[in-house]
């Protein structure tokens, strides 16, 4: 009788044991659907919040954490659960609102653009690097054209044709155009130095670039706040230099709410964009030019005689300048169109456009390559220039065209080495650290 007992003990406990394996989920490497951040930057050492979701529950399952070049680089164990799906028609401004948070300390790596298992993207920074090279990631601005949600703030991106007015950064935003592929670029080439990643709303706190040399913006950077567009002023005027490879520079007026992990934007109206309303203008040029901070702008345009055709090249006009050093060939080849813009003196130029210098009094204003552009059928002057507001401040470079970060085009060995060239030049040019105010 007793061995008939101990035969149904055991039996009830391997059928125990079997059901309970099956359906807690242990996993080796748990497969991630989605995620995002609470604090997509973080300082180095600090705790990064993030919400997972998976198919299914798992338990004691492990999630990898790669660098920008798919590289495992640490791990951690979590108890994860499927997150539940919302149905808010206001996700946008709300956020996703998943349940279970997970924290990871990011101690053990150096400033970089990292990712939870190899989907979703975070940033660690140092900023107390020293005489630093420091790259800022578009991040709030791929939110703001995001329509994770529904909406963005771009009417022609948003559901019913109506753009939000405040977006949270509590969602999954898609990063077109693969950003990585220049953040891998720079790791690749100038990980040796003291190399430095923050966020675009990370521009708003001055600490974050007290020790940079060199401020490198790339990709979509319109949207700016104005702690970050004092920043970038106080940044230059004590020194500072700055290289940006964008289309759209310092074009619209955003607001930040930490407390609330929000953005706020007021779509442009006849009455917003007045000057006798500048708390509630939602376009720089406005009331404060971007050309007064960079000297140039995507929007300046001339009427000219005749429109003249894009090229589809960059016509090199200086190439004794340092930033075209071992370039033989007198044109760069690259999709020019709706790129950054200066203004000419003379809208009928024969060969060459020179910029109009009677405007800001920078102390330089010379444009190193261009080629023609188009808006609203009036002619614009897009191409790569060379700008020095005063003798006192740093020196300014703008690719005025986002596309030259593309992965494709950083494969290019004439971009790459023109990009090299830029950073090398300013980057040795700096005597001493500019701080902001």
């Amino acid at each position: 009788m007793k061995s008939v007992t101990w035969l149904v003990f055991v039996f009830i406990f391997i059928f125990s044991a079997i059901y309970v394996f099956k359906h807690q989920k242990y996993s080796k490497r748990i497969e991630i659907i989605n995620g995002y951040t609470v604090n997509f930057s973080v300082n180095k050492g600090e705790d990064l919040e993030f919400y997972l979701n998976a198919q299914v529950d798992h338990k004691k399952g492990v999630v990898c954490i790669y660098d920008v070049h798919h590289n495992i680089v640490d791990s951690l164990t979590l108890n994860l659960k499927k997150q539940v799906i919302g149905t808010d028609t206001m996700m946008y401004e709300n956020g996703y609102q998943y349940y279970y948070k997970h924290t990871y300390n990011t101690s053990k790596l150096k400033s970089g653009i990292y990712y939870i298992g190899n989907i979703v993207p975070f940033l660690v920074k140092e900023p107390n690097l020293e005489h630093s090279i420091t790259v800022v990631f578009p991040y709030g601005n791929f939110m703001a054209l995001s329509n994770k949600g529904g909406k963005s703030f771009v009417v022609s991106n948003s559901s019913h044709g109506l753009a939000a007015q405040r977006l949270s950064l509590n969602r999954i935003p898609e990063y077109s155009n693969n950003p990585f592929a220049f953040i891998a670029w720079m790791t690749k080439n100038y990980g040796h130095k003291n190399l430095n990643f923050i966020s675009d709303l990370d521009l708003e706190n001055s600490e974050n670039v007290a020790q940079t040399n060199l401020l490198i913006l790339f990709g979509y950077q319109g949207f700016w706040t104005i702690k970050e567009r004092q920043g970038l002023d106080n940044f230059l005027n004590q020194g500072g230099r700055f290289l940006a490879m964008c289309s759209s520079l310092i074009t619209f007026k955003m607001t930040y709410h930490p407390d609330k992990n929000q953005l706020t934007f007021t779509v442009p109206t006849r009455i917003h964009d007045s000057l006798l309303d500048k708390k509630n203008a939602s376009t720089w040029n406005k009331f404060y030019a971007n050309t007064k901070s960079i000297g140039c702008s995507n929007e300046l345009s001339c009427n000219p005689k005749k429109l003249r055709e894009n090229r589809g090249a960059y016509a090199i006009i200086n190439k004794k300048h340092p930033i075209f050093k071992g370039i033989e060939v007198d044109s760069i080849k690259i999709n020019t169109q709706n790129g950054n813009a200066i203004d000419i003196l003379n809208c009928n130029f024969k060969e060459i456009p020179e910029p109009n210098r009677s405007k800001n009094d920078f102390v330089l204003k010379e444009i190193l390559a261009f080629d023609f552009g188009e808006i609203q059928k009036r002619q614009t002057v897009t191409g790569i220039f060379h700008f020095k507001k005063t003798v006192q401040s740093g020196e300014i470079i703008v690719i005025g065209n986002e596309k030259w970060c593309f992965a494709e085009n950083m494969e290019n060995e004439i971009i790459s080495k023109i990009t090299s060239n830029c950073i090398d030049y300013l980057g040795s040019n700096t005597t001493s650290t500019a701080k902001l105010k």
